[in-house]
């Protein structure tokens, strides 16, 4: 299996993320997850830069590569070629912190009720 592909779905809540989701899930290729847990496990993570140990011996290297191995070492085990990561990405600092650590030119999905209203009214 080839690289991953990584996008970002962020969205306000009953904006239709499930639906899209689901919609986009129907391809075996696609998986779009469910409330990503990935924007915790970096906010853990930077946590620890500010701890005293940490600080004793601040080996900003070694933690950037850490930081940098989170998102292929947790989808990794996935079949899918192409996740969409549905987590709080939409945040200035959450995406400031993708485009330095993960991806600069990372590709972010914002979704607003207007878009799926004009759906339900094609049909």
């Amino acid at each position: 299996m080839g690289k991953k592909i990584i996008h970002y779905l962020c969205g306000l809540p009953r904006s239709g993320n499930t639906l899209l989701s689901s919609i986009l899930n129907q391809n075996p290729n696609i998986a779009s997850t469910a409330n990503s847990i990935i924007t915790d496990i970096y906010k853990e993570l930077y946590s620890l830069k500010k701890s005293d140990t940490f600080l004793n011996f601040p080996d900003h290297k070694s933690y950037d590569n850490v930081i940098k191995a989170v998102m292929k070492e947790y989808y990794k085990d996935w079949k899918q070629e192409i996740i969409i990561d549905r987590g709080v990405w939409g945040v200035p600092n959450n995406l400031k912190f993708l485009q330095n650590y993960v991806n600069p030119k990372t590709k972010n999905y914002y979704i607003s009720k207007r878009c799926f209203r004009s759906i339900g009214f094609i049909y």
